[in-house]
């Protein structure tokens, strides 16, 4: 009983911690207040975070539990950093104020779809706490992070065997620098939830909420920022999310069926966040965007070696095309 209270303080303090982190980046680069804006932000920090330590403490063959101390040292360090500012209550309840505040003042359409809005995203998020899709992947996937969080060992168990490895041998190489899973692991350490029911049940739903954050922003950013169109916008994106499950490969099936693994939220949240700043480039090259992208690059690359790859060759496409537009 007291492990299931611990697992749900721990989520509710991971999505607070998570939109202060994201207040706080906002609030250094003078940024847009925006409740979506923040959680998103947050959460690529944290990963960034994690990426920057993981890799070289998996290489040297540290402990997972010095890598969650680690981690959680550098997380208290940007919340007591960003804390101390004046600014920082601001930032941190403005948007929620504003954000109420416009709802108020909506027409009854306008508070109509909302209302329709948030329950289909909210639907199917309870989905995934209800159900479970089991998928051949995790076979390796999941059983990295339960040989990690069982073990106190990173990648040096052969996901096959079960047998403990002198160093990463075969897909372990490629998951050393993709350390997604890992990053699972520490999560069912700080929770006490095990990993295979923290990548099945707990983290979809904050990941999914973070997949249609990001279709948000996309919505305002494309359509003035009208509640009317952001709404319809989102459930659009929701009904093809919904119905458009046409084949195993497809993003819609990796978003609705295995949000945990690294490459379908390389798919459903790192690519559209990435668009995302590329819009706000478009309009203005500032600091702010450019160390947000180097946030979402280290993410990817957390992620997968597919998100590594895409991220590269999506921002040089765009950033090659800027360049010869702006002739600088």
């Amino acid at each position: 009983m007291v492990s299931y209270f611990v697992s749900i303080i721990y989520i509710i303090v991971y999505m607070v911690v998570s939109y202060v982190i994201g207040a706080i980046f906002c609030m250094c680069g003078k940024s847009k207040k925006q409740i979506s804006l923040y959680y998103v932000v947050g959460n690529i920090t944290m990963w960034a975070v994690f990426q920057l330590l993981a890799v070289p403490l998996i290489h040297y063959q540290m402990s997972l539990t010095f890598l969650t101390v680690l981690w959680c040292v550098f997380i208290s360090f940007i919340l007591i950093y960003g804390l101390m500012h004046k600014e920082v209550k601001l930032f941190l309840f403005a948007p929620l104020k504003n954000f109420v505040r416009e709802i108020k003042g909506s027409r009854g359409s306008q508070k109509f779809l909302f209302v329709i809005m948030f329950l289909v995203v909210l639907l199917q998020m309870i989905l995934y706490l209800l159900l479970q899709h089991i998928d051949v992947d995790d076979a390796r996937f999941v059983a990295n992070a339960v040989a990690a969080w069982d073990s106190d060992k990173m990648l040096l168990t052969h996901p096959n065997t079960g047998s403990i490895l002198e160093t990463q041998v075969g897909e372990l190489r490629k998951d050393a620098v993709s350390p997604w899973m890992m990053m699972v692991a520490m999560f069912s350490k700080l929770s006490m939830i095990h990993p295979a029911v923290m990548a099945h049940t707990a983290l979809p739903p904050l990941l999914l909420l973070m997949v249609y954050c990001v279709i948000w922003l996309l919505a305002e950013e494309l359509l003035d920022g009208t509640i009317n169109y952001c709404c319809m916008f989102v459930l659009l994106a929701s009904f093809f999310h919904i119905f458009a499950g046409v084949s195993l490969f497809h993003q819609v099936t990796f978003i609705m069926t295995r949000i945990w693994q690294g490459k379908a939220v390389v798919a459903g949240v790192v690519l559209p966040i990435i668009l995302y700043c590329m819009l706000q480039i478009e309009e203005q090259i500032d600091r702010f965007w450019t160390m947000t992208l180097l946030g979402i690059n280290l993410a990817a690359c957390c992620m997968s070696g597919m998100g590594l790859i895409l991220s590269a060759v999506m921002e040089g496409c765009f950033l090659l095309s800027l360049a010869f537009r702006k002739k600088k």
